[in-house]
């Protein structure tokens, strides 16, 4: 293309460059920035705390976890107290992103972070009452002890099944069947939470979701297996073993590998 030593003129005269014209563009496209920057910053800082609160409460739970397996029913009790508070600050802190769950993508990680939370905090509810639970059985034993070492110092004052006198069978016992209900509540708080659980989107989850969301999945189902197993066996033991009153029981073993499974040969 060829151009005349003119051809920044026109009939009118010279072509003038109005500078007001690409500031006002440049104005215009910083202001839109900013508004984006409003909008969105404090959605991001919310899911950053978010994100921080949940990681907190999920080493708390695992800290927890050891406290119980080590007999420190105290400080689980305090790290399971704590870890249900951090969960719920991630739950505050992710309300505003509520907002953006039909976003593509990102509502999907919302969802999936909620879930986790909703499922956690039931999770957290269950493992309390069955701490409850553990408790006052241990405080009975504790409190046998005590009363024996009292009347015996320095005799050995250790309770076990073998050594326990009827009157302190049927303390425990009593004190088991007053305690039945928390493991019931427990059944149904983790049954919630694995509802919960369930809801979680399985695709399009980002990498670090996937990793927080594994042991999760793990340790619920076994969680709640315990709890189903525990439950039953609670209900069961004190009318075996004759609480509140005595009775005789009849048991009868079947051999399954038999057409006759009760015998009549």
């Amino acid at each position: 293309m060829s151009h005349t030593p003119n051809f920044l003129e026109t009939a009118e005269g010279p072509r003038v460059v109005h500078p007001r014209r690409w500031l006002f563009g440049v104005l215009l496209a910083l202001l839109v920035l900013a508004l984006g920057a409003a909008i969105f910053t404090r959605p991001i800082r919310g899911g950053l705390i978010a994100w921080r609160a949940a990681e907190a409460g999920k080493a708390l739970l695992v800290k927890a976890e050891a406290q119980g397996a080590a007999g420190d029913f105290s400080g689980a009790a305090v790290s399971l107290e704590r870890a249900a508070e951090d969960f719920q600050k991630a739950t505050i802190a992710l309300a505003p992103l509520r907002r953006y769950q039909n976003v593509p993508w990102v509502g999907t990680q919302i969802k999936a972070v909620d879930q986790l939370l909703v499922s956690g905090i039931s999770s957290i509810e269950a493992a309390r009452e069955v701490l409850s639970f553990v408790v006052e059985l241990n405080s009975v034993r504790e409190d046998i002890e005590s009363a024996r070492s009292a009347l015996n110092p320095g005799v050995n004052s250790t309770a076990t099944l073998a050594t326990l006198t009827p009157e302190e069978k049927r303390t425990i016992l009593a004190r088991l069947v007053a305690n039945v209900p928390k493991l019931e509540a427990a059944q149904q708080k983790i049954t919630r939470a694995m509802e919960e659980f369930e809801k979680i989107p399985t695709t399009g989850v980002a990498a670090p979701l996937v990793r927080a969301i594994a042991p999760l999945a793990k340790q619920l189902p076994r969680f709640r297996d315990d709890i189903n197993r525990a439950l039953p066996l609670a209900k069961l033991l004190p009318p075996l073993a004759g609480y509140p009153a005595p009775k005789r029981s009849l048991i009868l073993f079947l051999n399954n590998t038999e057409l006759r499974p009760g015998g009549g040969f």
